[in-house]
């Protein structure tokens, strides 16, 4: 099951300060895919992913073929490094986080702040945006959906 982009618009007005978006989201060919368990996943998914990218989730209604969401974003907030690894955390995981947060301190020790900054922009740069949070949310329920059509494939 893939999750459809293609009526997301490239261009949205995103104001400063505090914004509230409703985001929709659709099943590709308007399936009726979403389970329960990929509700529940798709969900779980959110949570993660609304920390991480430091947006809220206000609301959301999950259907069989689509889901709302009403989104609270401040893209004026700036992302420090401890804030950043506590958002690494809840993507990652500790171990990649501390990988992350290693090689970012590594380079500053080194005098090299410019790429430090650079690595650091590879994450911060998806943060505080609702466009890239919509986009990295659904992934994880495609996967989860191709992992059980090549387990149900295997059991035939």
């Amino acid at each position: 099951m893939l999750l459809s982009y293609a009526y997301m618009r490239g261009a949205r007005i995103k104001g400063g300060g505090d914004s509230y978006y409703h985001c929709i989201s659709r099943v590709i060919e308007r399936k009726f895919a979403l389970k329960r368990q990929e509700k529940d996943r798709l969900v779980e998914l959110l949570v993660q992913v609304s920390t991480f990218c430091g947006v809220e989730v206000v609301t959301y209604v999950m259907m069989s073929n689509h889901f709302h969401l009403l989104i609270k974003a401040n893209p004026d907030v700036v992302v420090t490094d401890a804030m950043l690894a506590e958002r690494l955390e809840c993507l990652y995981g500790s171990r990649r986080t501390a990988d992350i947060m290693t090689l970012m301190c590594d380079l500053k020790a080194r005098g090299d702040l410019d790429s430090a900054e650079k690595y650091k922009q590879q994450f911060t740069s998806r943060m505080q945006d609702v466009s890239k949070f919509m986009r990295t949310s659904p992934k994880g329920v495609t996967v989860l959906r191709d992992r059980q059509t090549i387990i149900d494939k295997s059991k035939s």
